[in-house]
């Protein structure tokens, strides 16, 4: 059984079905954010939210055999203390952001004062955030990493020296004070082996920022674009909005209709294939056809003859198969030699017609770009062509 098959067959301890509300929405943007890092490292992967725990990630699609289990939490104001993640929670600490932790409540929960000794019978406790994320373990064999991703950063007490940076791990924190987490999960769960586990135990500090998130987002897609699909001609907006309805749609899935791995994959589940087929299916045809039809009244001036005009059709064909390929990065580095060439040498009086230019452009390309006679003649003058198009 791979960890994929695992997690779909394992109903989880909770589920809170379908919410909306800005702390679900960065959730959500932050899973985003994500999956770009992980594209861009040309990751295999798996994301699903909101199933087992906040967002849970395969290390593949195929024969997975791992998952890594993340718990998003934001805070408005102020730094998080270490003993907010691993002291037991009271229900009121769910609100919808965590409170500020230099007010009253905070400096209880720090020096012990307001213990659950002087509890009303309205608050009751729930696991803290660490302990829950250490019990993936008792269900999951294929568990592997835990992580506590936030906006803020922590403060320095109880690090063995100033937590800067955006990854902490456990033994960045003070031995006296690891022996304290332990002691504190191994209170809340007996039947984990907390010593093993919070070995691969992670903080995500200082994350997305929880005001503007969306901008930085739609900004960090357009970036993202421009550097891995620059041939796609995809609106980055129009993007944002499409994988952000994808992931809000897999996350209101109720896990009660999952009862296999596929109906895992299919409902609840955003994967590097299915990334893949939406940057192609959103290529912008509109625009490329009309380059094409551009091209073409250049090619009838041009009076060529019919054979070399059909050859840089059939070549234009080509291309447009080839950009509608996500992740050719070899044609996105001919694309953004090509620009830079043309930017660098404009048409002049010598250049009578636009096939006359490309070829010229297409001389200096494979002079400065080795890569470049990996292509046939004709299929970088097409190319020439549909970028001088723009």
């Amino acid at each position: 059984m791979n960890a994929i098959e695992e997690i779909a067959l394992t109903h989880p301890k909770e589920n809170a079905g379908p919410r909306t509300s800005l702390r679900f929405e960065y959730q959500m943007n932050w899973g985003l954010s994500k999956l770009l890092d992980m594209e861009e490292n040309d990751e295999d992967y798996v994301i699903a939210f909101d199933y087992h725990d906040d967002i849970i990630i395969f290390n593949k699609e195929e024969d997975a055999t791992a998952v890594d289990f993340y718990q998003v939490k934001t805070k408005k104001n102020g730094e998080w203390r270490l003993k907010e993640i691993y002291k037991p929670l009271k229900e009121e600490d769910e609100t919808e952001f965590m409170p500020n932790t230099e007010n009253e409540e905070s400096e209880q929960a720090e020096t012990g004062k307001g213990n659950d000794n002087n509890q009303t019978k309205e608050s009751k406790t729930k696991l803290s955030y660490l302990t829950k994320l250490l019990s993936h373990s008792l269900l999951i064999s294929s568990a592997r990493n835990y992580y506590f991703v936030t906006n803020r950063q922590f403060k320095k007490a109880g690090f063995t020296k100033s937590p800067t940076g955006k990854k902490l791990s456990f033994e960045d924190i003070d031995p006296l004070k690891q022996e304290e987490i332990v002691k504190a999960v191994s209170k809340e769960d007996q039947n984990i082996d907390v010593e093993h586990h919070i070995k691969n135990f992670y903080i995500l500090q200082d994350q997305i920022p929880l005001d503007k998130f969306k901008l930085y987002l739609k900004g960090a897609v357009n970036d993202f674009l421009k550097t891995k699909a620059p041939a796609a001609e995809i609106d980055a907006d129009v993007f944002y909005e499409t994988l952000l309805n994808r992931i809000v749609r897999t996350r209101n899935n109720y896990d009660d209709d999952i009862s296999d791995a596929q109906q895992f994959l299919e409902k609840k589940c955003f994967s590097k294939s299915k990334f893949s087929e939406l940057i192609s299916r959103l290529a912008n045809l509109e625009s490329f056809n009309s380059r094409v039809g551009k091209i073409t009244t250049w090619l009838t001036n041009s009076q060529i003859l019919p054979y070399e005009e059909d050859e840089i059709q059939n070549q234009l064909k080509e291309i447009r198969k080839d950009m509608s390929l996500y992740g050719n990065m070899s044609l996105s580095r001919l694309l953004n030699k090509i620009k830079d060439v043309i930017a660098s040498h404009k048409m002049e009086k010598t250049d009578t017609t636009y096939l006359i230019y490309a070829q010229k452009i297409v001389d200096i390309l494979k002079s400065e770009m080795k890569e470049a006679s990996n292509y046939s003649e004709d299929y970088l003058k097409a190319l020439v062509l549909y970028e001088k198009a723009k």
